[in-house]
């Protein structure tokens, strides 16, 4: 099972250390394309959520692919 676990940086070495002495657990850095891919598909889940609640409105499918 994965986790993604959000850190304070003052607080990055004690929870690596802690995490680095449980067993079987195995700590992995996330490069800056996942991270960035990760933020974009927060921010596209936070807009259809919005939609959802009419506080947004978005566009059509056929519109945006009129425009291209």
């Amino acid at each position: 099972m994965n986790f993604l676990v959000t850190v304070e940086d003052s607080k990055v070495p004690f929870f690596l250390e802690l995490m680095k002495n449980l067993r079987p657990v195995k700590v992995e850095s996330l490069s800056a394309e996942k991270k960035k891919l990760i933020r974009e598909i927060r921010e596209s889940v936070e807009e259809v959520k919005a939609a959802e609640r009419g506080e947004i409105k978005l566009r059509p499918a056929r519109e945006l692919l009129r425009e291209l």
